[in-house]
Order: C-alpha cells, then sequence, then structure tokens
C-alpha cells in the first residue's frame, strides 16, 4: 500500500459505520410512520428502550 493511502481502510471504515448508522435511522423512523401507535406513546416506548439499553 502506498503512503499517502495508508488512510483508506480508516475512511472505508467510517463510511461503513456511517451507512449502517443511516440505515437503522431509517428503518426505525419507517416503522414509526407506519405504526398505528400514538406519537405520545412511540416516543415513551423508544425512551423505555434508550434506557434499558444504557443499564
Amino acid at each position: 500500500m502506498a503512503r499517502e493511502h495508508w488512510w483508506l481502510p480508516f475512511r472505508l471504515l467510517a463510511v461503513i459505520a456511517g451507512l449502517a448508522a443511516f440505515w437503522e435511522c431509517a428503518k426505525e423512523t419507517w416503522k414509526l410512520v407506519r405504526s398505528k401507535e400514538s406519537t405520545k406513546a412511540q416516543l415513551d416506548r423508544l425512551e423505555d428502550e434508550a434506557r434499558r439499553g444504557q443499564a
């Protein structure tokens, strides 16, 4: 690998991680948009999931 291209694997990893995060966000947004659940109930559920994820 050339000296000036040593950063390429890190750059590719960052792009892949960004795309994965975007995809997860898009999936969750799609679920929220298509849900019959009220907005308040959705927010409460997401906050509960976030709290459990931090614990």
